[in-house]
């Protein structure tokens, strides 16, 4: 159990996403990702 923290301990109770890379992923899988990920910013607001 964790008794003392930094930080804003509100954070941890947000949903969160993972992201995984390598170095053999072609660019336009990147871009998929980048795309998406810009998505999901600009729904949040």
């Amino acid at each position: 159990m964790i008794k003392e923290s930094l930080g804003n301990t509100d954070l941890l109770k947000l949903p969160k996403t993972a992201f995984l890379c390598s170095r053999q992923v072609p660019a336009s899988v990147a871009l998929k990702c980048y795309d998406w990920a810009m998505e999901r910013r600009e729904n949040k607001k």
